[in-house]
């Protein structure tokens, strides 16, 4: 299996976070999204998982608030996202503590950059940078993150302690501006591997 980009949103606003799960799902559905199957774990130790292969076109409430209501979730979909079509989203939610829950979408590199990664590289970037944009819109985050094979670990906070770069693309509400973000991007690309120039 090859390797994948992680882009993850963190929000620290306790059970309305919920929400902001059901919002990215729901943007990411009306790109001609398709539900293919979604599980959840019951437990916090990850041993109790449900699974359910459908082919969705909506998520209903009650789907929403089973996924939501528990500890870890999955709901693998088709989409028209990222200037691709049919491209396969694994999108995850993980309650980090009471406080702080974390969005995660997982793309195969094989899917972006599928004419080769020094050709597409800078484009891929910008198109994440947009979606990241388009989804504070809509859900204001507390920070957003792209890099290859990344994970949601840190809390607003915990992030902050941390002195160098741990995500190629860093997005961070303006202090002085919350309707604006800022981008912070590392000296290496998303892929994980190749350096950024400039």
């Amino acid at each position: 299996m090859g390797s994948s980009t992680g882009i993850g949103f963190l929000y620290s606003v306790g059970d309305k976070a919920i929400f902001q799960f059901i919002e990215i799902i729901n943007l990411i559905l009306s790109n001609n999204g398709k539900v293919i199957s979604l599980k959840y774990c019951k437990d916090p130790d990850g041993d109790e998982w449900v699974e359910e292969k459908a082919i969705l076109q909506t998520l209903t409430k009650n789907i929403l608030y089973q996924l939501v209501g528990n500890y870890y979730g999955q709901v693998n979909v088709v989409c028209d996202l990222l200037s691709e079509k049919n491209l396969k989203i694994d999108i995850y939610f993980k309650k980090l503590d009471s406080k702080n829950l974390g969005v995660l979408l997982n793309i195969s590199d094989e899917q972006l950059f599928e004419s080769g990664i020094n050709e597409r590289i800078d484009s891929v970037t910008e198109t994440i940078i947009n979606l990241i944009r388009q989804i504070y819109d809509i859900t204001n985050f507390d920070y957003a993150f792209c890099d290859n094979e990344a994970t949601i670990e840190y809390s607003l906070d915990e992030l902050k302690a941390i002195e160098n770069p741990i995500y190629s693309i860093l997005a961070l509400p303006n202090k002085r501006d919350k309707k604006e973000l800022q981008i912070i991007k590392s000296n290496w690309h998303i892929d994980g591997l190749t350096l950024r120039i400039g």
